[in-house]
């Protein structure tokens, strides 16, 4: 009789077999942690924490990314993370630039089970003119998935794709947001580049 106490480290799947010997019997009781199922949690774009580049804007963890739109009509297409949660990376973004127009697409990771809930693509010129990153609240143009966004004339541009989602997360290693990295550093140059740009057009 009691309990018996299974140490659970670093948000990992632990496999344990607990052998019990009574007398000249043994019973083997095979025992795995699962990670639930995450549901209605929220998910964004990898990049810079909107707090971080305004503490006015939100008090949450949610990101938006920050891209150099002429690198990008010379690349033509990129990908940035998705992450869930403030936890794990679920999937990716495809961002694609045709024509002055850009498009975002989101794809998810393999065993993940995601069910999108709701999502909405904002693309912000004017940093400056953010006022929140409640989606109901922002004051601009909310656009779909998948839909062409005008891009004419931005050198730069706050991507910020808030979603809703459900998924499983045992397949998934949790990520680590190093706010000292070179490429959110590139992110906050890009920031201060588009404010500089709106102040002194």
């Amino acid at each position: 009789s009691g309990d018996i106490y299974l140490p659970y480290v670093d948000n990992n799947v632990i496999p344990y077999l607990v052998t019990l010997n009574i007398e000249d019997v043994t019973y083997a009781i095979p025992f795995m942690h699962l990670q639930p199922r995450f549901v209605n949690n929220s998910g964004c774009t990898f990049g810079v924490r909107l707090g971080e580049l305004n503490p006015a804007l939100t008090g949450s963890w949610v990101m938006g990314t920050m891209l150099n739109l002429a690198a990008l009509r010379a690349q033509g297409t990129a990908t940035v993370p998705v992450c869930a949660s403030n936890l794990y990376i679920v999937g990716q973004a495809a961002l694609a630039v045709s024509d002055d127009q850009l498009t975002v697409t989101l794809s998810f990771d393999s065993g993940t089970d995601v069910a999108l809930l709701s999502s909405a693509v904002y693309l912000i010129g004017d940093v400056s003119a953010l006022a929140s990153a409640d989606p109901s609240r922002i004051g601009q143009p909310a656009y779909s998935l998948g839909q062409a966004i005008p891009i004419g004339g931005l050198d730069t541009a706050l991507l910020y794709v808030p979603v809703t989602l459900s998924y499983d997360s045992t397949a998934l290693d949790e990520f680590t947001y190093d706010a000292g990295s070179a490429e959110l550093a590139a992110q906050r140059a890009l920031w201060v580049q588009n404010l500089q740009a709106h102040a002194n057009p």
